[in-house]
């Protein structure tokens, strides 16, 4: 949507009150439309539990596609230098990849 024009603030508004509500965006969009990506908890430590979910996945024999995805993410962050950075910042690899930034118009 923001590739596109829309303002990143009306598309979590839109979001938000539709079936695409989620924890994650209601915690993560406020940090996300100012730029802030001060650590709440860190990529870091999330790179390392989604790490150990898609271990045990893999033992187990079951298929953890959402979670792989997750954690391709996670490395792009954590390879450009956002590790330390709070979960928000793994937005940026994908702006990065889009070619936009995810901010509020003012």
């Amino acid at each position: 949507g923001a590739k596109a024009g829309i303002d990143p603030a009306l598309l979590v508004e839109i979001i938000s009150s539709s079936s695409g509500f989620s924890r994650a965006l209601a915690n993560w969009s406020p940090g996300i439309l100012k730029g802030n990506f001060a650590p709440g908890f860190y990529i870091d430590l999330l790179h390392k539990d989604v790490a150990l979910a898609l271990d045990m996945a893999r033992q187990q024999g079951v298929r953890a596609i959402a979670a792989a995805t997750a954690e391709q993410i996670i490395q792009e962050a954590r390879a450009a230098g956002h590790g330390r950075d709070g979960t928000a910042g793994l937005i940026q690899p994908l702006e990065k990849n889009a070619g936009v930034q995810v901010r509020a118009k003012q």
